[in-house]
């Protein structure tokens, strides 16, 4: 069985620097499959000092991912470009938090200028193209039986190109490890890395049921996050309430001072016609009225009640105005 798990993360910065880390907390995750699009990794390096942070955190630079055993040596897992390195701190301890992408500068920039003829071996084009992407090539026994059904020519890029040559004859391609990958069918094995614990590799990954997305959604930052709890924990009431209509200041003023007078006459009816109009929540202090009734004492306003019909909105207005409610009362 093998022993003396062990693990090797190489940065080739742009300047010309090359780190070795061997001896630090490492989390790793990765996306391989046969897309074309190029594979993506995750890589956190915890415990590193600022100025190695610093190193590393620049445009450019490419990051390799090896693991195994001692005594069975170590395989390369990722290699690729770093896209983005963000320093994080969720304990107490500084992470480096990178996105790798893998020959994504050739699968973005590379450009081709060729012209394939009728008949031509599907290995052969490949390897042209491969070479302008500066990549290397592997291709199955299947796909390398494959010839060309038409003449292919253009100026576009690489990736375009391999689809013109791939779609006709129904073979696929992939990047992986650094090189362009040609299947029909069947498999390469030449340089793959198999995962599982037999390899030396970290463990083997569980099996996922659904296939990988490559838009993956974006998750909130931390500020983000207090800003939603703290709007989530303000509480906001509509006030005023809606009416139907528009009322002006003053005629809100007017009513308020009739409503007051009704309210200390204990024309409890007249008075809740009224409020509900302004839409005011005064039912509870028409039901209760003391309180109103100490702040309104009832001599402070004349009443006159006549029998016959209720007069006019006009009368009850000039009335308010006056100090005096004249009101008839019903049959």
């Amino acid at each position: 069985m093998a022993y003396g798990r062990q693990f090797e993360i190489t940065v080739n910065c742009t300047d010309g620097e090359t780190i070795h880390i061997t001896d630090v907390d490492v989390d790793f995750s990765s996306v391989r499959d046969d897309e074309k699009e190029p594979n993506e990794a995750e890589l956190t390096l915890w415990g590193l000092t600022p100025q190695t942070q610093n190193a590393i955190a620049q445009a450019g630079s490419t990051v390799s991912v090896a693991a195994g055993y001692i005594d069975e040596g170590m395989f390369t897992l990722f290699q690729g470009e770093l896209i983005s390195a963000v320093t994080i701190k969720p304990n107490e301890v500084y992470g480096l938090k990178m996105k790798i992408y893998e020959a994504l500068i050739p699968f973005r920039a590379s450009v081709t200028s060729r012209i394939f003829r009728k008949g031509q071996n599907l290995r052969e084009a490949v390897l042209l193209v491969a070479s302008d992407m500066g990549l290397g090539c592997q291709v199955s026994k299947a796909a390398a039986a494959l010839v060309l059904p038409k003449n292919i020519s253009g100026v576009a890029l690489s990736r375009d190109v391999l689809n013109s040559l791939c779609k006709p004859v129904n073979a696929t391609w992939s990047i992986q490890y650094q090189s362009i990958v040609v299947t029909a069918g069947d498999s390469v094995l030449n340089g793959a890395a198999i995962f599982s614990p037999e390899t030396g590799l970290l463990g083997a990954p569980f099996l996922k049921i659904h296939s990988p997305k490559r838009t993956k959604k974006k998750n909130p930052s931390e500020k983000d996050q207090i800003q939603k709890k703290h709007d989530k924990s303000i509480t906001t009431y509509q006030w005023p309430r809606r009416v139907h209509r528009l009322i002006t200041q003053k005629a809100l003023a007017a009513r308020w001072e009739l409503l007051k007078l009704l309210l200390g006459s204990r024309f409890y009816v007249a008075a809740l016609r009224l409020a509900n109009r302004l839409s005011l929540h005064l039912l509870q202090w028409v039901k209760d009225g003391t309180s109103l009734l100490r702040k309104y004492p009832t001599d402070s306003v004349r009443v006159t009640v006549r029998h016959g019909q209720h007069h006019g909105r006009e009368s009850l207005h000039e009335a308010g105005k006056s100090g005096y409610c004249n009101h008839r009362a019903g049959a």
